[in-house]
C-alpha cells in the first residue's frame, strides 16, 4: 500500500482512515477555504475588519484541525492585523495564504484525482 501523502494525514486520522470520508472532508475543506478566501477578500474591499476578523479566525482553525500549520498562522496573522483594523497589511497576508492554499490546493486535488 502507498504511503499517505503528509497533506491528507489530517484528514484520514480525523476520519479513522475511511477512504470515503476522507475524499469528502478534502472536498469540503477545499470548498470552505476556497469561500472563506473569496469572503477576506471582500472583506478588505469593504474594509469591514469585524467580518475579516471573524473569517480568518475559522479559517485558521479548521486549517490547524487538518495539519495545515503554515496555513493556519498565516490565518492568524491576517485575523490580529484585522483586530487591529490594519487591511493594508491584512491585505499582503491574505496573498501569501492564498499563495499557501494553491499550493495545499494542488496537493489535495492530486489525491483526488488519484
Amino acid at each position: 500500500m502507498e504511503e499517505s501523502s503528509p497533506t491528507i494525514k489530517g484528514f484520514e486520522a480525523f476520519s479513522k482512515g475511511n477512504q470515503e470520508w476522507t475524499r469528502d472532508l478534502v472536498v469540503m475543506y477545499l470548498k470552505s477555504t476556497t469561500e472563506q478566501l473569496a469572503d477576506l477578500e471582500k472583506a478588505v474591499r469593504e474594509a469591514d475588519h469585524r467580518t475579516a476578523e471573524r473569517i480568518a479566525h475559522n479559517a485558521g482553525g479548521s486549517s490547524s484541525f487538518v495539519g495545515f500549520i503554515d496555513l493556519s498562522s498565516l490565518f492568524r496573522k491576517f485575523e490580529d492585523t484585522a483586530r487591529r483594523n490594519d487591511l493594508g497589511e491584512a491585505e499582503t497576508i491574505l496573498r501569501m495564504a492564498h499563495a499557501e492554499f494553491d499550493e495545499i490546493a494542488r496537493h489535495l486535488n492530486s489525491y483526488l484525482d488519484s
